[in-house]
């Protein structure tokens, strides 16, 4: 028997705007289908999905140690703000069946519902910048007997509305110390708060907008 072929497997969202744009905000339900599209008949052990959301920040920092001594010191940090996974096709295999079930799609388009809750709070927007960025997503995984895992990976927006008179939002300098010992302060209108390196992700979106290259 010749086995079938996957042409196709896609992400789609159902858009809550006229611009046919993904965005979202905390709490709103995220919908959408998975496309697959297949010619001859294919055999499926699993259709997987999994939603993510997650803010990363990055920088590099040059420190004199000493006399002709010189060293980069590296961060990082991230936070994660969705994980959400889900099964569309199949389910977990009995431990007790000596086999394992398989479903079969045959030749045409075939589309597999989803949907899930972001969390009902404040989530970061957003964000793509020369320092971190903060992205969610939804891969969809396609596991087929004797393959490769087939997989897609499309990204939505968040988009949360903010009260700019928030007192927090009103601080407009920030002074902290790292475990060396030296202290930056820097001005800016963003949020700040006292933080150490350790704690950075949770004013995170302050340095992507400004770099450290602005602290003096």
């Amino acid at each position: 028997m010749v086995l079938g072929k996957v042409k196709t497997l896609a992400v789609c969202f159902d858009y809550l705007n006229d611009n046919n744009v993904p965005v979202y905000s905390g709490g709103d339900s995220v919908s959408g289908r998975v496309i697959i599209e297949v010619t001859g008949e294919v055999r499926v052990k699993t259709l997987n999905i999994t939603a993510r959301g997650v803010a990363k920040v990055r920088w590099t920092e040059s420190r004199n140690a000493g006399a002709n001594t010189a060293y980069t010191q590296n961060y990082t940090e991230e936070v994660e703000y969705l994980n959400h996974s889900d099964t569309l096709i199949g389910e977990e295999r009995d431990e007790d069946s000596p086999e394992e079930a398989l479903t079969v799609l045959n030749t045409g388009l075939h589309e597999f519902a989803f949907s899930f809750l972001l969390p009902q709070m404040p989530l970061a927007t957003s964000f793509e910048g020369k320092h971190g960025s903060v992205r969610y997503w939804v891969r969809a995984e396609l596991y087929r007997p004797w393959l490769l895992p087939f997989k897609v990976k499309k990204e939505f927006t968040v988009f949360e509305h903010i009260d700019i008179n928030t007192p927090l939002l009103l601080v407009r300098t920030v002074e902290y110390t790292h475990r060396y010992t030296h202290t930056h302060k820097y001005t800016n209108t963003h949020a700040c708060t006292h933080i150490s390196h350790t704690h950075m992700l949770t004013v995170f979106v302050t340095f992507l907008c400004i770099g450290p290259s602005s602290w003096h």
